[in-house]
């Protein structure tokens, strides 16, 4: 990330994300993969369970701390 486009390091990191399962069983926090690349970032997670998890990303941006939720649902590796 460049500070010249107003993105910042955030806990040492580019980025975070934390998902929760529904039922609260599991936990997981990623970085991304890589640096940002046209406005986009990857993030590595891995799921133990397949459900419905709540996520939250989270950035920082000209100094203030950005927080993004969202849902994630989870099905079957084929």
């Amino acid at each position: 990330l460049s500070s010249l486009d107003g993105w910042e390091s955030y806990l040492g990191e580019p980025g975070h994300l934390i998902l929760v399962r529904q039922d609260g069983q599991e936990f997981l926090h990623a970085h991304p993969k890589g640096p940002m690349k046209n406005g986009q970032v990857v993030f590595d997670a891995h799921f133990h369970e397949k459900g419905v998890y709540r996520a939250w990303a989270q950035f920082r941006r000209n100094s203030k701390v950005l927080t993004i939720p969202f849902t994630v649902e989870v099905g079957d590796a084929e």
